[in-house]
C-alpha cells in the first residue's frame, strides 16, 4: 500500500476540504471540484445526468491516450470515468457520497509520478474519507433538493405559422400546398413532451464517534436525480463504514473499511444503434401533428406506410429525412444500467519498540 504522507510530496498541491463539498447540491464530488482548485478543469460534455464530467489537471497532456488523473481513495487506486458496460453511462466515481469525504488533495505536476508512477502523468486526486473523532457518539443527517431545466430552447413555429411558411415554400416551387391544419387544430409543442423540469434530491445519515482506543464512522445515503430529457435519470444507494482499533499498548492498530454502492442509470440510446438525436428530432417535429394516435398499434403517431417516420396528420407529405416520432423513441428506445460495487480495505500497523 502507498502511504499518502504530505511531507513526501514535493509537487504542486491543492486541497479541498469536505465541508466545501458537502454544501453543494450535486450528486458527485467530481462536479464539485469545479472552481475550487487552481489549474483543474471540470468539463461536462452533455446534460446527461449519468455522464461523468471530464477532469483535466494543468490542461491536456496527451492527444491519443486518456487525460484522466489517477484517483486514490484511502491509499487505494480506483477505476475512474465511464466504465462503458453499455450505451448508457456508468460512472464508477459517482459511487462515492460527497458527504463521506473528509478532504481531497490534488497533485498537479510531474513530481507525483515519483510516488505513483506513470499512472500519475495526468495528476493525482487523493481522497480521504471520514473517520470517527474523539468524543461522544454523533449522529448527522444531511439533505438537499433542487430542480433543473433547460436554460434556453429554440423558438419554433406554432402549427398555423408552420402551415403558412411550409405552403409558401411549395408555392414558390410551383407546387400545390402540402401542409394543413386538422379538424382539431392540433398545435403541438414537442419540447413540452421531450423535456421536463428535473427534480433532484439527496439524503445522507451518519453516525460516528471515538474512544482513546477505537474510532468508528458509518453512513448511508440515497440520491435521485431526474434529467432534462424524459428518459434520463440517476439513482444511487451508498453505504460506508470505517473502524480503527488500537491494542497492545498502542503498538498495534487494525482497521477496516467498506464502501458499497448501487446505481440505477437510465438514458437515451446513443451511438450506432440509436434512432434519432433528441435535440435535433424535437426541433424537427411537425407542430400540426399530434404526439399520440389511438388508432396506431403503438399508440403513437407513426406513419402507416413508413414506420420509421412521424405520422403525417393532415399533411400530404411525410416528414423529411425519415425522422421518427421522438417521444416514442425516448420512451421505448432507452438504455437501463444497474451496477453494484463493493470496495473493502483492511490494514494492520505495527509500531516497533525501541531498544
Amino acid at each position: 500500500m502507498v502511504l499518502n504522507v504530505k511531507k513526501d510530496v514535493t509537487s504542486s498541491i491543492s486541497q479541498i476540504k469536505g465541508e466545501a463539498l458537502a454544501d453543494k447540491a450535486s450528486p458527485s464530488f467530481m462536479q464539485q471540484m469545479a472552481g475550487r482548485a487552481a489549474g483543474v478543469q471540470v468539463i461536462s460534455s452533455s446534460g446527461d445526468v449519468t455522464a461523468p464530467p471530464k477532469i483535466m489537471i494543468r490542461g491536456m497532456g496527451t492527444v491519443t491516450s486518456s487525460s484522466d488523473p489517477l484517483y486514490v481513495i484511502n491509499g487505494i487506486p480506483v477505476t475512474s470515468g465511464n466504465l462503458q458496460y453499455s450505451y448508457s453511462n456508468n460512472n464508477a466515481l459517482a459511487d462515492i457520497n460527497p458527504n463521506d469525504i473528509e478532504s481531497m488533495e490534488i497533485l498537479k505536476d510531474g513530481a507525483a509520478t515519483a510516488i505513483y508512477g506513470s499512472r500519475a502523468a495526468n495528476g493525482v486526486v487523493l481522497i480521504t474519507t471520514k473517520q470517527g473523532k474523539q468524543g461522544s457518539t454523533k449522529v448527522t443527517y444531511d439533505t438537499w433538493m433542487g430542480v433543473s431545466k433547460a436554460a434556453k430552447l429554440y423558438d419554433l413555429l406554432d402549427a398555423e405559422q408552420f402551415v403558412t411558411i411550409a405552403n409558401e415554400k411549395y408555392t414558390n416551387m410551383d407546387s400545390n400546398p402540402q401542409a394543413f391544419m386538422d379538424e382539431n387544430n392540433t398545435n403541438t409543442n414537442w419540447y413540452d413532451h421531450t423535456f421536463r423540469t428535473g427534480f433532484q434530491h439527496s439524503h445522507s445519515i451518519s453516525i460516528s464517534g471515538a474512544s482513546p482506543q477505537t474510532s468508528y464512522f458509518m453512513s448511508a445515503g440515497y440520491t435521485n436525480q431526474k434529467g432534462l430529457v424524459i428518459n434520463n435519470s440517476y439513482e444511487r444507494y451508498t453505504f460506508y463504514a470505517k473502524a480503527d482499533h488500537k491494542m497492545l499498548k498502542d503498538y498495534v492498530s487494525v482497521g477496516f473499511s467498506l464502501n458499497g454502492s448501487m446505481q440505477n442509470n437510465t438514458g437515451p440510446t446513443k451511438g450506432t444503434s440509436s434512432l434519432s438525436d433528441n435535440m435535433y428530432a424535437s426541433s424537427r417535429m411537425l407542430p400540426n401533428v399530434a404526439v399520440y394516435n389511438p388508432d396506431d398499434p403503438t399508440g403513437y403517431n407513426i406513419d402507416s406506410n413508413d414506420r420509421k417516420s412521424l405520422g403525417k396528420g393532415a399533411n400530404l407529405r411525410t416528414i423529411e429525412n425519415t425522422i421518427p416520432n421522438i417521444v416514442w423513441v425516448l420512451k421505448k428506445n432507452k438504455q437501463e444500467n444497474s451496477s453494484t460495487r463493493l470496495l473493502p480495505t483492511a490494514n494492520i500497523d505495527i509500531r516497533p519498540t525501541s531498544c
